[in-house]
């Protein structure tokens, strides 16, 4: 006879830094509008309260309690609605490469997928011409300004240019086969 799990640890009640972190979420901003609001109280408190005083002596203390404080109150709200945008950003990045992911696992998964070979690139211009300096590592497209004008430069397939260890440079991404960036020209 089987042993029967003991669920006497799990609980029907949701976890508390969950409901926490929401509460911070939805509050953070309302709290960021408060103390930038609460700034500009405090700087027209100050300014008022300096208004009346015929002499700077008396001012000074009204205009530097509370242009201080209120410029302090409008910063730390900036930063707290800045820090808000960011995590919103993030969020949104963290999002889209989670769903290009997906879609990348999706596209080699289907039949008609392009096979790879050993070192990671695709098979599929492998019959493209490239250009290999004898003492580089790496290959490059005919038009990449890293081989433009040397007269070393030997051609072969991209099959050939793997097969003699070489990898594709960065600049000119020859296994892409696709038209350079405008500008890289």
């Amino acid at each position: 006879m089987a042993a029967s799990p003991d669920l006497s640890n799990e609980t029907d009640e949701p976890d508390p830094s969950v409901i926490w972190r929401w509460i911070s979420r939805a509050t953070a901003p309302w709290i960021a509008w408060l103390l930038i609001v609460g700034g500009v109280v405090a700087i027209i408190l100050g300014w008022a309260g300096s208004a009346d005083k015929t002499f700077p002596a008396q001012q000074i203390p009204y205009l530097i309690s509370g242009g201080m404080l209120g410029i302090g109150l409008i910063f730390l709200g900036g930063i707290m609605l800045s820090v808000q945008d960011q995590r919103r950003a993030i969020q949104r990045i963290t999002n889209l490469e989670r769903k290009v992911a997906d879609l990348h696992a999706i596209l080699l998964a289907h039949p008609a997928a392009p096979s790879l070979s050993g070192n990671g690139h695709a098979a599929v211009g492998s019959a493209e011409t490239v250009a290999m300096l004898p003492t580089g590592s790496t290959f490059h497209r005919l038009d990449c300004s890293i081989v433009e004008g040397k007269e070393d430069v030997s051609t072969g397939t991209v099959a050939d240019a793997e097969a003699k260890g070489l990898t594709p440079c960065k600049l000119c991404a020859p296994v892409d086969l696709a038209p350079m960036p405008i500008g890289m020209s």
